[in-house]
């Protein structure tokens, strides 16, 4: 990454950033003196947070604000707010994830696991995106190594066929979507010559709340985690703090851990499914995702 400098005078948003990787790289961006938003459903669990970064950075500049990537309402309301009082939007790390639990579908019709992890972060990036166009920002998506696993339905994209929903399958699916819709995003910023970077990012196994609080209903993936070389949540940040501050990336590059598997080690770049690059899939994804959620990209 090269020599760190200030972010100050620097606005960056992290969804979901109370804990797990978010948490880490929120932390080492305030560190760096930015101004950062700590977008997150629960206000108690991010005001412990934001506490427990400033024991260590009290200098700190981090700004709750409440969002629910499961409720499209809840995605606008949070953007209106944020459009009125800053003038600039420079890195958005679209961080916030669900994994597993049992079929559940939410106010606007999406299955829980896209509507967060896909839908909501698509939604919040078409609404921020005239700003971060005017600060010639940066978008990071989190995906995982799980989207080697996904298959995308378009057709089925919601698991609205009777007993398709499987759990591991519909994370699988939209970490897969992320990887999608951050290839297609790219290849539009650059044939209309905006000035935005489009990237991915993917933490490794990692020793989070997400993984131990959500493979429980998993039998064998309860099992492995107990038994596979997890890195820290710390360690997982590396590869999302990598493609959020090295001034050198190039949109549509993707960063993980470099280690066997890609399961941890030091963060650099690393290649995804043919799946993931299918333009065609990504193309139609793009289409259907701007008509579900009614976010029309402006570009």
């Amino acid at each position: 990454m090269g020599k760190e400098t200030s972010l100050k005078n620097k606005v960056i948003i992290v969804t979901g950033s109370n804990s797990g990787i978010g948490f880490f790289g929120l932390k080492k961006f305030a560190k760096l003196q930015a101004t950062v938003i700590m977008a997150s459903r629960s206000e108690a669990r991010a005001l412990e947070a934001i506490a427990l970064i400033k024991k260590d950075v009290p200098e700190a500049h981090i700004i709750f604000k409440a969002l629910d990537l499961q409720s499209l309402a809840s995605v606008k309301r949070f953007v209106n707010e944020f459009i009125q009082e800053y003038s600039q939007l420079d890195i958005l790390v679209n961080n916030a994830g669900i994994m597993f639990g049992p079929y559940t579908v939410t106010e606007d019709g999406f299955e829980s696991q896209m509507a967060t992890n896909h839908f909501g972060h698509f939604a919040l990036t078409g609404l921020l995106l005239p700003l971060l166009i005017k600060s010639e920002g940066r978008i990071v998506n989190i995906s995982s190594i799980a989207h080697r696993r996904g298959i995308m339905d378009l057709n089925n994209l919601n698991y609205q066929t009777p007993n398709s929903y499987k759990p591991w399958g519909a994370y699988s699916r939209s970490k897969l979507a992320n990887l999608l819709f951050t290839y297609e995003l790219d290849r539009r910023m650059k044939e209309a010559s905006l000035p935005v970077k489009v990237l991915a990012a993917h933490p490794g196994v990692s020793r989070t709340n997400l993984l131990f609080k959500n493979t429980k209903t998993q039998p064998a993936y309860n099992f492995l985690k107990y038994i596979m070389p997890l890195q820290s949540a710390e360690a997982g940040s590396l590869p999302l703090i990598e493609a959020c501050l090295n001034k050198d990336v190039v949109g549509g590059e993707y960063f993980g851990p470099k280690g066997l598997f890609e399961f941890g080690g030091k963060p650099g770049l690393v290649r995804s499914t043919k799946q993931a690059k299918n333009r065609d899939i990504a193309s139609r994804l793009f289409a259907l995702s701007e008509q579900l959620t009614g976010v029309k990209y402006p570009i």
